[in-house]
């Protein structure tokens, strides 16, 4: 890859990370907007430690109970905390889903449009 090519990709990627975790964290205030943005700061961070970890099957699982257990930390109660984990767990993969079946469409119509 060109230098010039790995720095576009360098910045797309991190204009995604950036993007993603800031709706991570509008999501996360929107259910629990008593909650103070440093405290957010600490899921995102153990959010992007666990994410790195490899061999583990489900990370949302493992986020779900790391947040469950720095639920004390913030002064929510548990049950907030894990259905905010869940849902942004189903939110991922609905976006994934999404992404998936936008690719398949665009990718069987340009197989049509080549086989004509």
């Amino acid at each position: 890859v060109a230098r010039g090519q790995a720095w576009g990709i360098g910045i797309v990627h991190l204009i995604r990370m950036l993007l993603v975790l800031t709706l991570q964290t509008v999501q996360w205030g929107s259910a629990l907007p008593e909650v103070p943005l440093s405290q957010w700061l600490m899921f995102l961070t153990a959010q992007m430690l666990v994410t790195r970890l490899p061999f583990i099957p489900n990370r949302d699982v493992m986020l779900m109970l790391l947040g469950v257990s720095l639920a004390p930390a913030i002064a929510a109660p548990r049950a907030h905390v894990a259905s905010m984990f869940v849902a942004a767990g189903a939110l991922s993969l609905l976006a994934h889903a999404l992404v998936y079946g936008v690719t398949a469409a665009v990718r069987e119509r340009n197989s049509e449009v080549q086989a004509a």
